[in-house]
């Protein structure tokens, strides 16, 4: 038992060297998450909220908390605008992240703000760039590092860090697309370790995304989506999902990630505000064996939505 315990605290560690930013289940639901140019794209203020509590049953699992804000200003790109001569075809959007990860030994706190700008180069299509400027504290417990001798840091470490993400994100009624970068700003983490000093890099984090919106009648679509993110050092990994919604209202989907897990999911949008959803992961990776899954809470809540104008959340 003691021998597994290590196991799996060694594979704890690598996860939290090699995954230096949380993943994200649903990011399908809150692309801000990733790409700093998704903020203000909807026709509302938006709160949204998650824990996610990933490889249950193993210690030192991956365990995430996110708080996120957007707002759109000016006059919002929907579809009806840009018709009347006084009317812009461009608007703003504000937002902020909080985000807090404990992984084994490390553990990470951010928090950014954001401003992107949205412009309509065609009547049914936006275009936006964004960017995110914040910080990051990285922290270490030398305590959980016990089972490595070797690497054991000599005392407690926390390391406060500029942050900031770019991004490119380009929408319309049927498809969206983007490129974005997060933790843009390459830096060094000396790590004091009983045999010396260990350098290591907080890397760039590259992400590609899209879907296409296939209408199956008025009220039921399904959207294909995928992303592929890239990390200096890490194997590319990429998502392959499939949304399916009814009346905007009710929505499932299934999700693989590359040599990770199988993904379930399910929401609900109530009361015109209100937004609920949950996801389950089932790893398919060699640790399946040795934990329960992992399980994603999100909800949200819609502030003064603009039913009069075309927001991207209506076709997504």
């Amino acid at each position: 038992m003691k021998n597994l315990f290590t196991l799996l605290s060694l594979v704890i560690l690598l996860s939290a060297q090699a995954q230096q930013r949380p993943h994200y289940s649903q990011y399908i639901n809150n692309q801000y998450l990733i790409n700093p140019a998704e903020a203000g794209s909807q026709n509302y203020h938006h709160i949204m909220a998650s824990n996610r509590m990933q490889w249950m049953g193993v210690p030192g699992a991956p365990n995430t908390f996110y708080i996120t804000g957007e707002m759109f200003m000016g006059q919002h790109v929907g579809l009806e605008r840009g018709k009347i001569k006084n009317e812009h075809n461009y608007h703003h959007g504000l937002g902020f992240q909080a985000v807090g990860d404990k992984t084994g030994p490390t553990s990470l706190t951010g928090l950014s703000g954001t401003y992107a700008y949205h412009f309509r180069p065609a009547q049914e299509i936006v275009i936006s760039f964004g960017a995110s400027f914040g910080f990051l504290n990285y922290g270490i417990n030398s305590a959980e590092l016990d089972a490595f001798r070797e690497t054991a840091t000599t005392e407690g470490q926390s390391f406060f860090r500029p942050d900031g993400a770019l991004g490119i994100f380009s929408y319309s009624k049927n498809w969206f697309a983007g490129i974005s970068s997060t933790q843009i700003i390459r830096q060094k983490i000396d790590l004091n370790t009983v045999s010396g000093s260990n350098n290591s890099y907080l890397e760039p984090h590259v992400f590609i995304t899209g879907g296409y919106k296939i209408r199956l009648d008025d009220e039921i679509y399904l959207l294909p989506n995928g992303l592929i993110k890239y990390v200096n050092g890490v194997p590319l990994s990429w998502d392959i999902n499939m949304k399916y919604s009814y009346n905007d209202i009710f929505w499932t989907g299934i999700s693989y990630r590359s040599l990770d897990a199988v993904t379930l999911m399910a929401g609900i949008h109530f009361f015109n505000n209100y937004e609920f959803s949950y996801s389950y992961d089932y790893t398919t990776s060699d640790l399946s064996e040795f934990n329960n899954g992992g399980h994603e809470i999100t909800i949200g809540y819609r502030i003064n939505p603009h039913t009069d104008t075309w927001s991207p959340q209506d076709f997504w």
